[in-house]
């Protein structure tokens, strides 16, 4: 895997590091930074609190190699990391304090665990002595809850215990643990099963020595293959399906992603040569770049762009999903129904074939193996269809909201303007709002896209934005940062527009300024209260407001769809070279003519 490769070649330039290091120790905090610095993370998000000071001033020990990025809240910080795990393909790591900074963190940290994002979450906690102390003879320290009875001792674990619902692995660090072990496991685990892990870290250890050799045993970052005889088994069956099948197709699914696997995912469709049909889920966006001589388009039930999708996609007799990822918003709300006796799913937990589930074998080992033995000799032509399908809008999907027009610039106007915007190497991030069901349609072109579009806690692009546009600038990417967010979400977390001049960032945003919660208006209650927010924000004066004291970033109002197009030949927002921030006006009551035709 393409991933580790790049791993192994920082472990090396690594280890040269490490061996000019003039002592035979290190201590615990060190090697928590070099660990993480093994996996290829370059930045560590955060916030700082008394228990983690003395952890975060190991950092600046590796000035060249690791970066701390200080963030307005845990929250944000949070979300934050959850975009750099997403678009760097490494892990996002996130340090907080004891109790009041972590618990800020763990809705962030909880929607990582519902959208497989491998975060490493760092707590500073109270220390080892304070933890031991007797039930007769205790402090009841700040940033802890204390007990049910004043008389109890307060139980220094009661957020270790509430994290472990929403994470793989908790380590609490302890001298008699063996806590170098401690930590390899919790990196590793978070980094295979791509979901938030812990280390918590008292702060009478963060000055614990361990011997420096313990660097150079390699994490184990590898998919091993646990079974080899049984994952031929089921290439064999997989393969003897699809040579046999008249008019197969793959489907390219989430999982597929966040477990790394899209370079081996990729090697599978180009040895199919053309011959099967290629889809996409709505979540599983970006896999493919949708220029593909073989692709079809989103297939997502009765959500699907264009209803010649859903219909070409259950012609079909064989469908390969790869990545699998069964909810609600990635399933169309359920109305994507694909018969078992033609699917073949391939996830990380599990393989299933014609509806027989194999639970001790992954994709992660099946696919790298059933990519290379395909063979296109076997496999027939499959059916053609019509390209671009994706962006045919039919008669039907109009919106049949008859108040759309009120004002002079629509969501449909800006879902033709952000296609025609979008270019290959852009990251899209879109906010949970209305404008997140006209997102179906896009073709990427080998842009990426990210979201939280199942989690759907609302505020999560601006952090997002942020993390996002540090994975660019550690790896020297190509491409821009857009990002798309309605008033009522940039409301809950705009502060982070501060760090993002702080540190740089060039992002453009779209802030839709329809005057409150758009989404719910259309689930309930059109005029109600609680669907409206504080009206009237200045945004266009938003960022002087929180930092641009040079003007050093561009901000514009746009009411119409001719105003709107004219971005297209505007420099100043096309080349990415400077934070934009672009307010549409919109009518409260125009939404993607999906969103409307879904709940009418």
């Amino acid at each position: 895997m393409a991933p580790v490769s790049e791993i192994d070649t920082q472990r090396q330039g690594l280890n040269s590091f490490i061996s000019h290091i003039q002592k035979d120790t290190i201590s615990i905090s060190e090697y928590i930074y070099l660990r993480i610095l093994q996996t290829g993370v370059k930045s560590i998000f955060g916030v700082p609190g008394d228990f983690n000071l003395d952890f975060l001033e190991h950092i600046y020990d590796f000035n060249d190699q690791l970066k701390w990025i200080g963030c307005c809240n845990e929250l944000n910080a949070a979300y934050a990391a959850d975009a750099y795990a997403k678009i760097s393909k490494k892990m996002g790591v996130l340090v907080t304090t004891y109790g009041v900074g972590e618990l800020s963190a763990i809705n962030g940290i909880s929607g990582s665990y519902a959208e497989y994002a491998p975060v490493l979450h760092i707590v500073g906690t109270s220390a080892i002595k304070t933890k031991n102390q007797s039930e007769d003879n205790f402090h009841n320290i700040h940033h802890l809850i204390g007990a049910p009875h004043t008389l109890q001792k307060p139980d220094h674990y009661i957020y270790e215990k509430m994290a472990s619902h929403v994470s793989v692995i908790n380590e609490s660090l302890n001298p008699s643990s063996d806590p170098c072990s401690q930590i390899d496991r919790a990196i590793e685990t978070v980094w295979k099963k791509s979901r938030p892990g812990y280390i918590f870290l008292p702060r009478d250890m963060v000055e614990l020595q361990i011997p420096i050799e313990r660097l150079y045993i390699p994490l184990s970052l590898n998919y091993e293959i646990e079974k080899p005889a049984l994952v031929e088994k089921l290439c064999d069956q997989i393969l003897n399906l699809l040579y046999k099948s008249e008019n197969p197709s793959i489907l390219a699914d989430y999982y597929t992603k966040n477990f790394r696997m899209e370079s081996d995912f990729l090697k599978l469709v180009e040895n199919c040569h053309d011959k099967i049909n290629l889809y996409e889920t709505f979540m599983g966006k970006s896999i493919l770049t949708g220029d593909e001589p073989r692709f079809v388009g989103t297939y997502c039930g009765k959500l699907s762009p264009n209803s010649k999708i859903e219909e070409s996609f259950d012609e079909s007799d064989f469908i390969l999903q790869i990545g699998s990822c069964v909810n609600e918003v990635n399933y169309g709300f359920y109305t994507a129904n694909i018969p078992k006796e033609k699917l073949v799913e391939m996830n990380q937990d599990y393989i299933s074939i014609q509806g027989e589930v194999y639970t001790n074998v992954s994709m992660m080992q099946l696919l790298p193996v059933l990519s290379k033995r395909i063979n296109s000799n076997n496999l027939k032509m499959a059916k053609n269809y019509p390209k671009d399908l994706n962006l045919i809008r039919e008669a039907e999907l109009i919106s049949k909201n008859s108040k759309k027009n009120l004002l002079p610039l629509s969501e449909n106007d800006f879902h033709d303007f952000l296609q025609n915007f979008i270019a290959k190497d852009d990251i899209l991030i879109i906010e949970t709002c209305s404008f997140m069901f006209s997102t179906h349609d896009f073709i990427l072109h080998g842009g990426k896209m990210i979201g939280q579009f199942f989690y759907n806690s609302i505020g999560y692009a601006t952090p997002a934005t942020l993390g996002a546009s540090i994975a660019l600038k550690d790896f020297n990417s190509p491409g821009r940062v857009i990002t798309v967010e309605g008033d009522g979400s940039a409301q809950m977390t705009i502060q982070e527009m501060a760090s993002l001049m702080r540190y740089g960032a060039t992002p453009t945003f779209f802030i839709l300024n329809n005057d409150g919660y758009t989404i719910e208006r259309v689930i309930k209650g059109p005029h109600s209260s609680y669907n409206d927010i504080a009206p009237n924000w200045n945004w266009c004066q938003m960022l002087k407001t929180l930092g641009d004291t040079d003007e050093s970033t561009n901000s514009t109002r746009i009411h119409t769809k001719n105003e709107l197009n004219k971005l297209l030949n505007d420099s100043s927002i096309t080349e990415g070279s400077k934070l934009n921030l672009v307010e549409l006006i919109l009518d409260k009551f125009d939404v993607p003519s999906r969103l409307a035709n879904q709940f009418s």
